[in-house]
């Protein structure tokens, strides 16, 4: 059985929830595997979950391959990863700070915040405001955005606001409370 790692940069994308990996089991029990798990540098840019189902099943997986930059991939993986803005603006941060973080020893995947907002389609500041949310916020707090558990201005002025130990619970706050208090962190000019 062929197994590929996921690109670094797909990693930073939601993956698909457990019902939707329990509905395409079916169809794929069903009709087999459909559309081709797409391939850039032998690394899944496409189709993670259609390839841990493959495996699962003992089917042998189609795959397409995808010519082109690291840039492009990425332009790719939006296209098929349809995201709202705030989920943009952390999936964006994520890629932004991989090389950063430790994710990748790929050069080629560092990126600025700009190239990055350009490729998604977001404002730079929005890429910023996931940056300061991944840096200063506990960890996951990325993924209430992603999930929309709140909003990205919302978990950005938790985070900027409010200890680490009072996040989960600021945001429930409201947003009037949440601006009376004083900045814990000072914003890097």
């Amino acid at each position: 059985m062929i197994t590929l790692a996921p690109h670094p940069i797909l990693n930073c994308f939601p993956a698909i929830n457990a019902l939707d990996i329990d509905a395409l089991r079916c169809s794929m029990l069903d009709r087999g595997q459909e559309v081709p798990i797409l391939v850039f540098e032998d690394l899944v840019i496409d189709g993670r979950a259609r390839l841990q189902i493959c495996e699962e099943l003992g089917l042998a997986p189609k795959f397409q391959i995808f010519k082109g930059t690291n840039m492009d991939a990425l332009k790719k993986m939006v296209e098929l990863h349809p995201l709202n803005k705030a989920q943009k603006a952390i999936v964006g941060a994520r890629i932004s700070t991989l090389y950063s973080r430790g994710m990748t020893q790929n050069k080629k995947l560092k990126f600025s915040a700009r190239e990055v907002a350009v490729a998604l389609g977001v404002h730079k500041t929005q890429i910023s405001n996931g940056q300061q949310i991944l840096k200063h916020g506990i960890y996951g707090l990325d993924s209430w955005v992603l999930t929309g558990c709140s909003s990205l201005s919302k978990t950005h002025l938790v985070v900027m606001r409010v200890e680490k130990d009072y996040q989960l619970e600021a945001l429930d706050w409201n947003t009037k409370k949440l601006m009376e208090l004083p900045l814990r962190i000072k914003y890097n000019k």
